[in-house]
């Protein structure tokens, strides 16, 4: 990779880290049907001042990716963050999943106090269309049957990193060097699976709904459960009594790491 776009992508996940993380709030919620069909609603807020600094920083990574080989474009992965918020380009986008089966049902993108909200909701034929939309783009996620019939749905966040570093939220001295950048970053996840819910590690479930939430503030240590490289991804054992879902497996995404490390 040529060093000057490996140092633009250097820049941009810094800012991203930097500027997102303590800014952002997201929530997540899948109601998976008995066909292996279902709908989707992924609701995400940033505070504009923030989003301003991110949008910067992406043209920026832009500039110097172009400045590295002339009459190039950024690939459209690489140039952005995995969230969204103009409406145009997150309808652009969801054009491109319909060929995976996901389709956007509704979309809202407006402007409360401070903050840049979304709120869309979608449809998708088969789980894994899911699999490149914003937010689980880099994620772990999974749908296995196990060997007495029943099925696992796994799910883990995309690694904490800043540049080529993990933050090590069990590290006391990186915590407290983090917290005023972290802080106010929420995470909430909630998963509706079409059997009954045998095992899973929520803090929160009934019968067939399954919640997991991270909130820094409350809980700082709670987002290594979350962040890849944990022990043990979020966890749902359903019933697979007269259910014959389609597996499959992704890996999150592996973070750059600069040459020689």
């Amino acid at each position: 990779m040529n060093s000057l776009f490996f140092g633009s992508r250097v820049v941009l996940v810094c800012a991203a880290v930097v500027c997102l993380a303590g800014c952002l709030q997201v929530d997540v919620s899948l109601n998976v049907e008995p066909d292996g069909s279902g709908r989707v609603r992924l609701t995400y807020a940033m505070k504009k001042q923030a989003l301003a600094q991110v949008q910067a920083m992406q043209a920026l990574a832009a500039e110097l990716q172009r400045a590295a080989a002339p009459g190039t474009r950024p690939p459209a992965e690489e140039a952005e963050i995995p969230l969204i918020f103009e409406e145009a380009k997150i309808r652009q986008r969801f054009r491109e999943y319909e060929r995976a089966g996901v389709k956007l049902q509704s979309l809202t993108v407006r402007t409360r106090q401070e903050w840049q909200a979304v709120d869309l909701r979608a449809s998708f034929e088969k789980l894994e269309g899911l699999l490149g939309l914003p937010f689980l783009r880099d994620c772990a996620f999974a749908l296995k049957k196990r060997s007495d019939g029943h099925y696992q749905l796994s799910l883990q966040g995309p690694p904490l990193g800043i540049g080529a570093g993990d933050v090590n939220l069990a590290d006391p001295a990186s915590l407290g060097e983090l917290a005023p950048l972290l802080a106010g970053l929420a995470v909430r996840v909630h998963v509706d699976v079409p059997g009954d819910i045998l095992r899973t590690d929520a803090a929160f479930s009934d019968a067939r709904g399954a919640t997991w939430e991270f909130d820094f503030d409350k809980e700082p240590r709670s987002f290594e459960r979350f962040a890849a490289g944990a022990p043990q991804p979020l966890l749902v054992v359903f019933s697979g009594t007269g259910l014959f879902l389609r597996e499959f497996e992704k890996p999150a995404a592996t973070p750059a790491v600069p040459a020689g490390k």
